[in-house]
């Protein structure tokens, strides 16, 4: 505990559990993050499933596929802002006792994603082949990712209120809703995509384009149950949907706050595109053992992912609360957490790299490729870590803009033009232009962590 800050008098019950009311940090953490945790497991254990049943198809499917998921998520960085400002304007009202403003929050957040969602369904359908056809990979690669992103991209408005309606929940420190109501989706998710893909219970045989079409019902899914329980009133925020009156007023303030978030993801997202494009250089092969480690590597960033919420929401709630060193203490603590685990699980997975990759595709050419590439991301977890959680800490702090820096310098000075020279210019082997993404994540640590120790985010006003 720290001693000198104020004693709270009026305690904030988030869904069944009073966080702020917790006298260790570190269990305040755990009752945050191990939902997330879990939540995040079951995310990535289905993604690996589905690139299990898609590696069946071979490489070229695989490729596809990951390629499919970067555009994605290229066109979904506007919902990251509006998700990053949900979650620091609702932490902070709720962390005042101010439900009112949190529940307000929470639906011209929604607003925004479903205005959002119909302004990118479109554009992002109708040229699916075109931005596909910029890597110039093998046709039937295109002719694969094609479909797949038209539909996801239909699908795309189940996944924006999804994510908007599971950011308030965390905001507000329940992060047990959105975990219940994802294993119904993942559950759906694998049985859908077993039966598509590969045509059973008299269904047709549809490949890549059922791997599609599963996800985007279980997503589909998903979404009627959480507009159920928002209004049934069962959880810890509402959303009255009625009057559909515009705050702009509260909208420039989640912009504001998310709009670092919205621009860095941009920026990492094209990053990964034309890392993707440097890749292509050496053909389908080695893209397809980037698109499997970073899918069985996932399960490496889990911890991150959880602490990396568990501080986000602390560190709002204590700033909107008036405890601004227990703010720095919970992100500290979740930090130290977040590098143990995933260096842990990153020493498993560096070990067992060759195995884990014939699990996936029997491929021996891919395979190797993948194992050199698992490794590499292996010796970054705790460099990842460090980036996930105080990174977390200081959106949650409404400072934004710093991770922003990190990532820009990082990727843009660093990653990209050192895997170029690498592997364009001096033709040196694809293991090099892998390598430079520890030289990324060790630039991103040095700015992010000289940001949280000058504590100026404790200033930021959101």
């Amino acid at each position: 505990m720290i001693e000198d800050e104020p004693v709270r008098q009026e305690s904030i019950s988030v869904g069944r559990v009073d966080i702020l009311a917790i006298p260790s940090v570190r269990k305040q953490i755990w009752v945050l993050a191990w939902p997330v945790l879990l939540n995040s497991l079951l995310f990535n254990m289905v993604e690996i499933i589905d690139t299990v049943m898609v590696g069946r198809l071979g490489p070229q499917a695989v490729a596809a596929v990951g390629l499919g998921g970067h555009v994605f998520s290229v066109v979904m960085v506007l919902l990251f802002a509006i998700a990053a400002g949900t979650i620091a304007l609702v932490a902070r009202s709720v962390g005042s006792n101010d439900k009112e403003t949190a529940q307000q929050v929470l639906k011209q957040s929604m607003i925004l994603a479903i205005i959002f969602s119909v302004v990118t369904m479109v554009p992002g359908i109708y040229f699916a082949r075109d931005i596909l056809a910029l890597f110039r990979l093998e046709p039937e690669v295109t002719e694969l990712g094609t479909p797949y992103v038209q539909i996801i991209m239909a699908a795309v408005i189940f996944l924006s209120v999804g994510i908007i309606f599971a950011s308030g929940l965390q905001g507000a420190g329940d992060t047990r809703t959105p975990l219940y109501i994802s294993i119904v989706i993942n559950i759906l998710n694998v049985g859908a995509n077993y039966v598509l893909i590969f045509g059973k219970l008299g269904f047709p045989r549809l490949g890549v384009t059922g791997a599609a079409i599963g996800t985007a019902g279980s997503l589909g899914m998903g979404i009627v149950i959480f507009v159920f329980l928002f209004m049934s009133k069962r959880l810890i925020l509402s959303m009255p949907v009625l009057p559909l009156k515009v705050d702009w007023d509260l909208i420039r303030r989640i912009l504001r706050v998310g709009f670092p978030v919205a621009l860095s993801q941009l920026l990492l997202q094209v990053g990964f595109l034309i890392y993707l494009r440097i890749m292509a250089i050496f053909g389908a092969k080695p893209v397809a053992a980037y698109v499997i480690g970073v899918r069985i590597l996932t399960l490496a960033f889990i911890p991150g992912m959880g602490f990396a919420a568990a501080a986000s929401t602390l560190v709002g709630q204590n700033l909107g609360a008036g405890f601004p060193e227990k703010a720095k203490e919970s992100a500290r603590e979740a930090c130290r957490l977040a590098i143990l685990f995933m260096s842990l699980l990153g020493t498993v997975f560096f070990l067992a790299a060759r195995p884990i990759g014939y699990l996936i595709i029997q491929d021996i050419e891919v395979v190797a490729l993948t194992a050199i590439f698992i490794r590499i991301l292996a010796v970054a977890q705790p460099m990842m870590a460090i980036d996930f959680t105080l990174g977390g800490a200081l959106r949650g702090a409404g400072d934004t803009k710093w991770p922003l820096y990190a990532i820009s310098v990082g990727f843009y000075l660093f990653r990209l033009p050192l895997a170029y020279f690498f592997a364009g210019v001096i033709n040196l082997p694809i293991l090099w232009a892998w390598m430079t993404l520890l030289v990324d994540y060790a630039v991103r640590n040095i700015i992010i962590i000289s940001r949280f120790r000058s504590e100026k985010w404790k200033e930021i006003k959101v």
